[in-house]
């Protein structure tokens, strides 16, 4: 089968790359073997049997600071980047769970619109072809894109040389007729290869069209990821005070609606 040399390649290969950013990007885990708080104040307590549950928490865990600035704070970089390698993960690290889903959701249902879009697209290809070689007698070998698009504006392959000759084309002129040989048994086959081929040019624009919805998706969540980590960490330094920003995406999947919203705490 004949394959489209130029953007059928490049998007395929987009959506490669998509895929293996899924398998690559992997969540962090924090190191194995290493003690709770929970452990550490059993351990205090043995040590000072005189010492209280609650004081033996307090002794051993460090300073709040120290905990927010080691173990809470959220890195509005790492958010951003998640959200870049795949939409969503940006919001679930900064602890925005329900946001991340829809931002991943969304990009899963950009991809797969966009494989179904391709398979449709390469279906109709192939459609067009089979058409060609049983309605105008072509021989489908070793024929490019210009050839199958010259076959559907001419009814046969002399009005195509004809005109060709007429305007000095000569680059374009078939010389070797019996190869690139088309003959249409009549106007009506050949209108409906042109509407075979249509389809699958429209599927594949579409494809690629989605493509730039998958940038878009990315760009939304980074910002939101960003701001999402920025609250988290505001809200971890003060709590029950300030004023803050955030970006809520609700509705479903299919009717999602977006809103900024600005909270006053006192």
């Amino acid at each position: 089968m004949r394959k489209k040399q130029g953007d059928h390649m490049r998007v395929k290969a987009v959506f490669f790359l998509f895929m293996l950013s899924l398998l690559l990007v992997r969540p962090s885990w924090p190191a194995a073997g290493q003690p709770g708080w929970e452990t550490l104040a059993r351990s205090t307590a043995a040590r000072f049997p005189g010492a209280s549950t609650a004081d033996s928490i307090r002794s051993a865990q460090p300073s709040e600071p120290r905990i927010a600035s080691r173990l809470s704070e959220k890195s509005p970089r790492k958010a951003v980047i998640l959200s870049l390698l795949v939409p969503g993960l940006g919001e679930m690290y900064a602890g925005a769970a329900g946001k991340g889903q829809i931002f991943l959701a969304a990009e899963a249902t950009v991809w797969s619109g966009f494989a179904a879009l391709e398979y449709y697209s390469d279906w109709k290809e192939r459609d067009y072809e089979l058409f060609a070689a049983s309605h105008a007698e072509v021989d489908l070998d070793g024929k490019d894109e210009d050839y199958f698009r010259n076959i559907g504006f001419y009814q046969n392959i002399w009005s195509y040389n004809e005109e060709q000759l007429h305007d000095r084309n000569m680059d374009d002129v078939y010389w070797d007729e019996d190869a690139y040989f088309w003959k249409w048994d009549n106007s009506a086959s050949r209108e409906k290869y042109t509407d075979l081929k249509d389809a699958s040019r429209r599927a594949h624009r579409r494809a690629v069209n989605l493509i730039g919805v998958a940038i878009l998706n990315r760009l939304v969540s980074a910002v939101d990821a960003l701001q999402t980590a920025r609250t988290f960490n505001e809200k971890m330094h003060h709590p029950g005070n300030g004023m803050s920003i955030d970006f809520k995406i609700k509705g479903s999947l299919h009717n999602p609606k977006a809103m900024v919203v600005l909270k006053k705490s006192f």
